[in-house]
């Protein structure tokens, strides 16, 4: 960022998970995402189900290196592709560092 106090936008665009199993269906719990921010800020994920509308939540994003925990509504989401953007708006400095899912396969049955 710049020392002019605008804000800036940085987002990370992945490509959707299918986790190596494209034809069964996942639950997906929660996203960790790790933040270095030099101040305070928010981090919005948006998150798709098998490509459909994004939707989306957020964390108060704090100084340093933090793994920020986002929890899925409902306990979790089913779906058989999980897309993501994490996105920051600061006018401090900021990198999206890394990316923890936690997810279930479900067994054949029951898809």
């Amino acid at each position: 960022t710049t020392d002019d106090g605008e804000q800036i936008t940085a987002y990370d665009a992945l490509e959707p998970f299918d986790f190596g199993v494209p034809d069964a269906y996942k639950q997906i719990y929660e996203v960790y995402v790790k933040v270095w921010a030099a101040g305070p800020s928010t981090l919005r994920l948006y998150y798709s189900l098998d490509y459909g509308e994004e939707k989306h939540i957020d964390a108060a994003v704090q100084h340093g290196w933090n793994w920020y925990r986002l929890r899925l509504p409902g306990g979790g989401q089913r779906c058989r592709a999980f897309g993501m953007r994490p996105t920051l708006t600061s006018s401090y400095d900021f990198i999206i560092a890394g990316y923890m899912i936690v997810f279930r396969v479900e067994v054949p049955e029951w898809s």
